[in-house]
């Protein structure tokens, strides 16, 4: 037997036509039932998965935003005070705080030094919504033969963010020429012999 005799071939018609009409059509409604739930599971599948990503964004997104921390802060107040014999002024202060960040924030402290100034909280948190704005007390020590610097102050502040952890934060604060330079001049000169070193 040649390898030419044996040939099987499958989905042919029988050769005397009785494969009926319905018989014919099976397969083809069979194949079009397949490729509707084909496309119905790729449909659905874009969908979660279209779904699941604009989600995970979006929570991506307020994550972001809870740990976002944006602050103002300049000097506001100065008040009552006095100076010790050696020439350093203590000022009761206030510092303008503006939160100018998407979530709540809640300043824990803030701090600034450089030589002859020290600037630091008194020890009162302060909560600040979205846009809000509030006074936190400080106290505020000039030596007067220290020079009014040009330069702001580098605040550090120590915050709690939306998303509950610490951070530390640092905004600049103009001295030479505000409040509490002002103030601190002015006592500076009441003590004989020492002025305020410009």
């Amino acid at each position: 037997m040649a390898a030419d005799d044996v040939i099987i071939e499958l989905g042919t018609r029988p050769p005397d036509g009785t494969e009926s009409e319905a018989a014919r059509r099976a397969p083809d409604r069979q194949a079009r039932g397949r490729l509707i739930r084909l496309g119905a599971a790729f449909l659905a599948g874009l969908l979660l998965g279209g779904a699941g990503i604009w989600v995970s964004r979006d929570a991506r997104e307020r994550r972001a935003d809870a740990a976002t921390v944006r602050l103002v802060a300049f000097a506001a107040e100065a008040s009552g005070g006095g100076m010790d014999a050696t020439g350093v002024v203590r000022l009761d202060g206030q510092l303008e705080l503006v939160n100018t960040g998407p979530a709540p924030v809640e300043v824990r402290s803030a701090e600034a030094r450089r030589p002859g100034v020290l600037i630091r909280d008194v020890g009162r948190s302060r909560l600040l919504r979205p846009g809000g704005a509030g006074r936190l007390d400080v106290e505020v020590l000039i030596r007067c033969t220290a020079p009014s610097d040009a330069e702001p102050l580098s605040m550090r502040f120590s915050v709690v963010a939306a998303d509950g952890r610490a951070r530390e934060v640092r905004y600049p604060v103009a001295l030479r020429g505000g409040v509490w330079d002002r103030a601190a001049t002015q006592m500076c000169e009441l003590l004989p012999g020492r002025t305020r070193s410009r």
